[in-house]
């Protein structure tokens, strides 16, 4: 079982998104991804509280967070938005779905000083147009209340067996109904918007991008996004992959810290 919410913060459309709080210093706000909820990210809490402030959400539509109709990623931009008014100045932590919606945050609040995407954004030969075919096993999966068939989808033995023997398996499964909507979201939010666009040229923050040294496709599409950027700096963490804040959290904050504190250094 996770821990009740300190609080929630109410977004532009009224929905109320549960934060947790812990920690001193500079404020973090993590963002996490898709098929995730706040508690995902506690491997990464006790070597990042000793030096800042670290604020989780569970994004809408999971744990204790509410949610509206109809989606769309919009909303969710507004919400990191709001909870980023409430807390800044802060960087920002956006992970996989997380990224987009950091980043287009960045561009509806100046209480946001600064970015780190981890593995946000899509390889430059990714061919997006298969995520909506990807995700409609999933939808049938829930439609028909299968919901941990439906994490369990496209996943190796290994994987399975790991998920079931952790404790917030349960929450695992209540965060799946929410997965294919995200999916769906990031399949339109970056076939609208191409890395290579500018949409972001006039965020003048510090930004890191990051890639896990087994993606080299991130690491592609992160070079590209860098240029797309005015203040943006690449680093890749060795050795991993897409799920660090669990499989190597201190690999991720060292990281995270360094840049931390040299963006609130300017």
């Amino acid at each position: 079982m996770t821990q009740p919410p300190d609080g929630f913060v109410r977004s532009a459309d009224g929905t109320n998104i549960a934060y947790w709080q812990s920690g001193q210093g500079p404020t973090l706000l993590i963002v996490h991804g898709g098929g995730n909820f706040h508690a995902g990210w506690d491997p990464m809490l006790p070597l990042l509280t000793p030096e800042c402030t670290v604020v989780t959400i569970d994004r809408r539509g999971r744990g204790a967070s509410g949610d509206a109709q109809p989606y769309a990623i919009e909303r969710e931009i507004e919400d990191v938005a709001a909870v980023a008014d409430a807390f800044g100045p802060m960087c920002v932590l956006g992970h996989s779905f997380g990224g987009p919606i950091a980043l287009e945050a960045g561009l509806l609040t100046d209480a946001i000083s600064s970015l780190i995407i981890y593995e946000g954004w899509p390889g430059p030969e990714e061919d997006l147009t298969v995520l909506p075919d990807f995700v409609l096993p999933m939808e049938a999966l829930i439609a028909a209340g299968r919901y941990e068939e439906s994490v369990e989808y496209d996943e190796t033995p290994e994987t399975i067996e790991r998920l079931h023997a952790d404790p917030l398996w349960p929450s695992w499964v209540d965060a799946t109904a929410t997965f294919p909507r995200e999916v769906r979201a990031y399949y339109r939010f970056w076939t609208e918007h191409p890395i290579g666009d500018g949409r972001w040229r006039d965020l003048r923050i510090p930004i890191l991008l990051l890639y896990g040294e087994q993606n080299p496709a991130f690491g592609l599409g992160a070079v590209q996004l860098a240029g797309s950027l005015a203040d943006a700096r690449i680093e890749m963490l060795p050795g991993q992959g897409h799920t660090a804040y669990a499989e190597a959290p201190e690999i991720l904050a060292a990281a995270v810290l360094p840049f931390l504190a040299s963006a609130n250094a300017r």
